[in-house]
């Protein structure tokens, strides 16, 4: 088979889509039915991203007689990072005692002996690993490391480790970074070690005509741990994994204590959190089955910040204490400051002061989804919204109670600064269409994808609001109404 794209290859499987990549074969059989010698060589070109960078996957395989040996390797920039080579004596003359005189299809374990082989990654890009599984999230750094493989194939048993070099979580730097399993009686014993690195200092330099200005901004705000050194994250104990590879059995045992584990780390899964701060404490452990784990974990964050891009607020001086135990989450307490995030924006009429937040909340998990909601927020002249055309801040104490699909807020609000600017694009009811998922735009030196159809977001709350509020003379409201024919 020379290279070929396979999605030529749909209009022969009745519809049914392939991936979208090119690949090649070679097989070569000969000897005889009971002595049979055969090869096989394929090859890939996996697209890691919509640039057209690939990685190339080849797999090569040989059967001599009643042995047979399969080795895969994964290549980047022309250097081998992953590779699986495996071995296993093959029962030749009953897979062909079967093909000529039928019967019962033959297991594969009894066609196929005990396996003897071993994965090894050598420095596998985190990157590359993200882009093939199409996560969006900012990790980045590299994989080494080794597992051995035994046992049968469809029940293999598996021991090695494996070091993250050089890794980062959006901001933080990753280091080390352990993870090791063995086994365990019938199953594994499992254990991880995540340190965190202090952030390094911002340098920047500023020319101010013949003039070169350097600063440097201290990242001790972003530090965790002791005199800014970083802080660790430890997870150990026993996964009740069988040659089975049931889900359900009990005996799952996970031990986890973190210290100074930084909340900016959450800059990597989301981009509406930037300028994350501030350091989290937690113990607890995780039992009951992998299919349904209980978690029992304690945890706080002091000296937290973070800002929201979409509603242009920044919230500092965060602190929480809470729990969660047998699907209930507690928080105890919650406080934080917030402050618009952005200057200007014609706040001279508004008091650009500090707000503060306080709170209690329990909220009911069923899996890992929330069934039932019970809060309280306490608001002192709290910002809601500061962005270039609505800014607010009000004052007051909103209650919630129930389930997401129908949570009630009451209470009663007092607003101390608000402003509302409606221009005329909000009158003229124009809208950002969406492209139809099979355009494309291309521009020189770029490719922009097109905008694809949005999935239903897998959690949403639908909020029955009851709240007095109480303007209080203290909304401004900025129109500019377009006046056809005037």
């Amino acid at each position: 088979v020379p290279p070929t794209q396979l999605a030529a290859w749909e209009p022969l499987l009745d519809g049914k889509s392939l991936p979208d990549l090119e690949a090649s074969a070679q097989i070569k059989l000969a000897g005889t039915l009971n002595k049979p010698t055969g090869s096989l060589v394929a090859s890939a070109n996996l697209p890691i991203s919509p640039a057209g960078t690939t990685v190339r996957a080849w797999v090569d395989g040989t059967l001599e007689g009643e042995e047979l040996y399969v080795r895969g390797v994964v290549n980047q920039a022309f250097q081998s990072r992953l590779e699986l080579n495996v071995g296993a004596p093959f029962a030749t003359k009953k897979l062909v005692s079967w093909l000529q005189h039928g019967g019962s299809t033959p297991a594969v374990n009894s066609v196929l002996g005990d396996i003897g082989g071993a994965v090894v990654l050598k420095q596998l890009s985190i990157a590359t690993v993200r882009r093939l599984f199409d996560a969006p999230y900012d990790l980045d750094g590299a994989l080494s490391g080794a597992f051995a493989l035994s046992g049968k194939l469809t029940s293999p048993r598996v021991q090695g480790g494996v070091n993250v070099i050089s890794a980062r979580v959006g901001p933080v730097r990753v280091e080390p970074a352990t993870l090791s399993i063995t086994p365990f009686g019938p199953g594994y014993r499992l254990e991880a070690s995540i340190g965190f690195l202090a952030p390094e200092p911002i340098k920047a330099e500023t020319k101010v005509g013949q003039l070169v200005l350097a600063t440097t901004t201290p990242a001790s705000s972003r530090a965790c741990g002791s005199e800014g050194s970083g802080g660790s994250l430890l997870i150990a104990g026993y996964l009740p994994l069988d040659d089975t590879f049931a889900r359900d059995k009990a005996g799952l045992r996970l031990d986890i204590s973190g210290s100074g584990v930084p909340l900016s780390a959450v800059e990597g899964f989301t981009k509406a959190l930037r300028e994350t701060a501030g350091c989290i404490t937690m113990a607890g452990n995780v039992t009951g089955t992998i299919a349904a784990p209980e978690v029992s974990v304690g945890i706080s964050l002091s000296n937290g910040g973070f800002s929201i891009l979409p509603i242009g607020i920044r919230y500092d001086d965060v602190g929480l204490r809470g729990r969660l135990q047998a699907g209930l989450l507690t928080i105890d307490s919650l406080y934080a400051k917030n402050r618009p995030l952005y200057g200007g924006y014609e706040l001279r009429e508004l008091d650009a002061g500090n707000g503060k937040i306080e709170g209690t909340a329990q909220v009911q998990f069923e899996g890992f989804v929330p069934n039932r909601i019970d809060g309280k927020l306490d608001l002192d002249a709290a910002w809601l919204i500061a962005t270039s055309d609505r800014r607010a801040q009000a004052s007051g104490t909103l209650v919630a109670e129930g389930s997401p699909k129908s949570l009630a807020v009451e209470g009663a609000l007092v607003v101390d600064n608000a402003y509302l600017n409606l221009s005329e694009r909000f009158f003229s009811g124009a809208r950002g269409s969406p492209l139809h998922p099979d355009l494309e735009i291309i521009r020189p030196g770029a490719q922009v994808a097109a905008t694809k159809a949005g999935e239903a977001p897998s959690f949403s709350i639908a909020v029955r609001p009851k709240i007095s509020i109480d303007l209080a003379r203290h909304v401004r409201l900025r129109v500019a109404m377009p006046l056809q024919g005037a």
